[in-house]
């Protein structure tokens, strides 16, 4: 967040409708690499977790990100 605050030139604040903003948009792939395989069952402690999944899920959220290309597409969608 501190370089895509001081590439933006301001604090962009509270980025969560932006990050979900571009899950949705056509750049989500290119500004995520989104984890599609596994979960987080633990059958030792008998606990039923969640499966990954294409897009957002319990699991990994939106997946790991691509700094590079989401810094500034997360600025833009903050406009």
């Amino acid at each position: 967040m501190a370089i895509a605050n001081q590439m933006a030139g301001h604090p962009l604040g509270f980025i969560n409708p932006g990050l979900y903003k571009l899950a949705a948009s056509k750049t989500y792939q290119q500004d995520f690499h989104d984890i599609v395989k596994g979960n987080n069952t633990n059958a030792a402690a008998k606990v039923q977790g969640y499966p990954a999944v294409p897009g957002w899920d319990p699991v990994t959220g939106l997946g790991t990100p691509n700094a590079e290309k989401l810094i500034p597409d997360l600025i833009a969608a903050m406009k």
